[in-house]
C-alpha cells in the first residue's frame, strides 16, 4: 500500500502543475487573474499534512522550480514561499 501513495501524491501534484498553466476562461477579465488559487500551494499543503513522512521541504523546493519553469518566473521565487508552506504545514 505504501507503493501506491507515491503516485497518488504524484499525480495529484501533476494535476496541480495542470491547472497552474491552464488558462482563465474567457469570461472572467484579465484584472482578476487573483482570483485564480495556488494549486500547487494547496496540494503540497494537504500532503505535507497527510504523509508528513513523505512529503515535506525538499519536495516543495523540488515543486517550487517545476512551477518557476513552466511559469516563466524568477528561479527560486516558488521554491522559497512553497518551502515555507510545507514548513508551515509540517509544524
Amino acid at each position: 500500500m505504501e507503493g501506491n501513495n507515491i503516485w497518488i501524491v504524484a499525480i495529484s501534484f501533476l494535476f496541480a502543475l495542470v491547472l497552474s498553466i491552464v488558462a482563465m476562461p474567457q469570461f472572467i477579465p484579465v484584472d482578476m487573474g487573483y482570483i485564480r488559487p495556488e494549486w500547487v500551494a494547496l496540494v503540497l499543503f494537504y500532503w505535507v499534512i497527510a504523509l508528513p513522512h513523505r512529503v515535506g521541504v525538499v519536495i516543495a523546493w523540488i515543486m517550487g522550480l517545476i512551477v518557476d519553469v513552466l511559469s516563466g518566473s524568477l528561479l527560486g521565487q516558488h521554491s522559497i514561499a512553497l518551502m515555507a508552506v510545507a514548513y508551515i504545514g509540517a509544524s
